[in-house]
């Protein structure tokens, strides 16, 4: 199995991103009253070390040529994956919408009501996100059952985007725009920014060369992603121009800031908002140093996993770094932490660059099962360890959003591996 150049694309495009925001962070226009900038910065550069040592290293194990397609058990046509998860997503995405909005999956009026608010209005939308007093109306395991197929749905219409016909192609770009519409709705960045960068990985799978074309598409992806945050959080300040009004938590605007300076007036609250997005993890991380460990049983890394504990009994919320780092004034639910003060609550950090290291061995065996092997379930892992990766410097939202089908596609792949050992 012979190395190609495009092999490192993804920890050149992911990795690359994340050494981005630590640049960001490093030249940022806030003036950081508390914490330790230096300690947070050593650690944050220490990990993406790690990403990438673990991304090259499994790139040299896996040349091997006895890593063949016929090895892998084959799951038939991709494109027949689609139409039956394409069946299963039109008749069960009430559900899923019901449970995110606290609606009863057959009040499609009161549904309908909800969203039109949050379009209208994207800030009450948010604050309605928010609002953690209202009931869920739809069971738990119901939605995650459900959730597993239709984020399959969505990674999968995807990966055939271009082999499937008008027809399929119109009823996923229906749902595809229905649930940009629900995000928009909800005032936040977050789901419409995941979806933008699911396609690009996708589409990275059939990256064969690196050209004009390829810089093109990735620029064009960067500008619409800043456009789409931009416009939201414009939406959300209601043309607020106050430069105060965008600083970070316990930070102030550093007005003198030369890079703060390079833009006209009129982009100066798009340009903080982009550098407080993109680097307040990296701060609020370093508040966590001061925090002693409380072990959180392997259920504090993400919001699925200490949904999963409150089910069984267990409460691990009130352990985490995250959680307890509201003594500060920063909150759990609005901040953003970084990925690394979320897995410090299970691992600690002395561990966590382990752990980032495992992630970029997943993401590299994975990208070379599925552009090597052609392996389905692979492709699959590939989007969704690269989304993880892509958003280790806000917190691990997106691994806990496809957090079900994550452990769904591991299971079956050591399950697929297991078979095929006993068959050799």
């Amino acid at each position: 199995m012979k190395l190609k150049k495009s092999d490192l694309l993804p920890i050149v495009v992911l990795g690359g991103v994340n050494f981005l925001t630590l640049i960001l962070y490093l030249v940022s226009p806030f003036n950081y009253v508390y914490g330790n900038f230096s300690l947070s910065f050593i650690y944050v550069f220490i990990n993406i070390f790690f990403l990438f040592f673990g991304y090259i290293l499994a790139l040299f194990l896996f040349q091997s040529n006895s890593y063949k397609r016929s090895y892998l058990y084959d799951f038939g046509d991709e494109t027949k994956i689609f139409k039956i998860l394409l069946f299963i997503f039109s008749s069960t995405f009430l559900i899923r919408y019901a449970y995110l909005l606290h609606y009863q999956f057959y009040d499609i009026s009161g549904m309908l009501e909800e969203v039109t608010i949050g379009v209208l209005d994207p800030k009450a939308g948010y604050l309605s996100t928010v609002n953690n007093t209202r009931p869920f109306t739809i069971p738990w395991s119901i939605y995650a059952f459900i959730t597993v197929f239709h984020s399959l749905f969505f990674i999968t219409g995807a990966i055939v985007w271009k082999r499937i016909n008008l027809f399929y192609k119109s009823a996923f770009f229906f749902f595809v725009i229905l649930e940009i519409i629900f995000w928009y709705s909800r005032g936040t960045n977050f789901g419409i920014i995941s979806l933008i960068i699911l396609f690009f990985l996708a589409y990275l799978l059939r990256v064969k060369k690196i050209n004009f074309r390829f810089v093109l598409n990735i620029s064009m992806v960067l500008f619409f992603v800043l456009f789409i945050f931009s416009l939201i959080m414009s939406v959300r300040m209601d043309g607020v121009v106050d430069l105060s009004s965008y600083e970070i938590y316990l930070t102030t605007v550093n007005y003198d800031s030369f890079v703060l300076n390079l833009f006209p007036d009129y982009l100066k609250p798009s340009v903080l908002s982009i550098f407080s997005y993109l680097t307040q993890g990296y701060y609020f991380l370093s508040f966590g140093f001061d925090q002693s460990f409380n072990f959180t049983y392997f259920f504090g890394s993400n919001a699925s996993l200490i949904n999963i504990a409150n089910l069984i009994g267990v409460d691990v919320e009130r352990s985490t770094y995250v959680f307890r780092l509201s003594e500060y004034g920063i909150d759990p639910t609005v901040q953003w932490h970084s990925a690394y003060l979320w897995l410090a609550s299970d691992l600690t950090f002395y561990f966590v660059p382990f752990y980032i290291f495992g992630l970029g061995f997943g993401l590299s065996f994975s990208w070379i099962m599925a552009t090597r092997s052609d392996d389905y379930l692979c492709k699959v892992l590939f989007i969704i360890l690269g989304g993880y990766v892509l958003f280790l410097f806000a917190n691990t939202n997106f691994i806990a959003s496809y957090f079900y089908i994550f452990v769904f596609v591991i299971v079956l792949i050591l399950l697929k591996l297991f078979l095929v050992s006993l068959n050799k």
